[in-house]
């Protein structure tokens, strides 16, 4: 069997990878974190025209205040889910999209953007990789023009 690997598909396994680490970030936050009930405490104006909500929760010996993601949409005395560590619990996030998910999601967006210019800068469209096992996996005997043959690359496991 032989795997054929072209530009757009190393570029797909590598946001992959990327979206793949950022889920199992989020995933782990999840599970080694504690659920409680917070509240809005107080909306703080930042800078230019953001606000960034106050929320307020305790854990089993420690009441805490920490600022959510800048522009949430919650008003003061709004309940909210709250996610924390027992080990940090300034580090608690509010439990939504916006609070939780978007901003390491965003942050994914310049390692995707350096991605896709290595890839598509530094590999031609006629690059190709040949993986394959075995010892007539792959077959090399085709006659391809000189100028092709410089991008295919051959791989045996």
């Amino acid at each position: 069997m032989t795997l054929k690997l072209t530009r757009n598909t190393i570029f797909f396994i590598g946001l992959c990878l990327i979206l793949v680490y950022v889920a199992v970030n989020r995933l782990n936050f999840i599970r080694l974190g504690n659920f409680t009930n917070g509240k809005v405490y107080n909306i703080v104006k930042t800078s230019g025209n953001h606000t960034s909500p106050v929320i307020e929760f305790s854990t089993d010996s420690l009441i805490v205040k920490f600022h959510s993601e800048t522009d949430e949409d919650l008003e003061p005395g709004q309940q909210v889910e709250v996610i924390y560590q027992r080990s940090d619990p300034r580090n608690a996030k509010v439990y939504s999209f916006i609070g939780f998910w978007l901003s390491p999601l965003l942050y994914c967006i310049l390692p995707v953007i350096v991605l896709a210019a290595a890839v598509y800068s530094f590999l031609s469209k006629r690059f190709v990789i040949h993986v394959g096992k075995g010892k007539n996996s792959m077959n090399r005997d085709h006659v391809l023009p000189e100028k092709d043959q410089q991008d295919e690359y051959y791989v045996d496991l």
